[in-house]
């Protein structure tokens, strides 16, 4: 099964709970990873950003995340459980 790229995000930062876009890149071959968060956000996932400095002496951006119930949603929804969408409840 190919996953999407929000997925994948989702279960980077499940796994290494932070990403800037060199990692996104490199690990998932997303080049646009600030509209992917935006796009994850909308669903309902709590995503932090914050400036981080590198080896290098440049500052990029860092997004966190904790796996949280909200996260754990938004990765049901964007990995296509059709029961995980905003406002459906889960049936026992």
């Amino acid at each position: 099964m190919q996953f999407n790229q929000n997925y994948l995000i989702m279960n980077h930062l499940a796994t290494h709970r932070t990403i800037t876009s060199l990692e996104a890149v490199y690990d998932i071959g997303c080049l646009c990873l600030p509209k992917r968060i935006s796009e994850l956000i909308e669903l309902g996932a709590i995503i932090e950003k914050s400036w981080i400095k590198v080896p290098s002496g440049k500052r990029v951006v860092q997004y966190s995340a904790k796996m949280n119930n909200a996260n754990k949603r938004v990765m049901k929804i964007v990995k296509g459980d059709s029961r995980a969408k905003k406002g459906t409840a889960p049936s026992s």
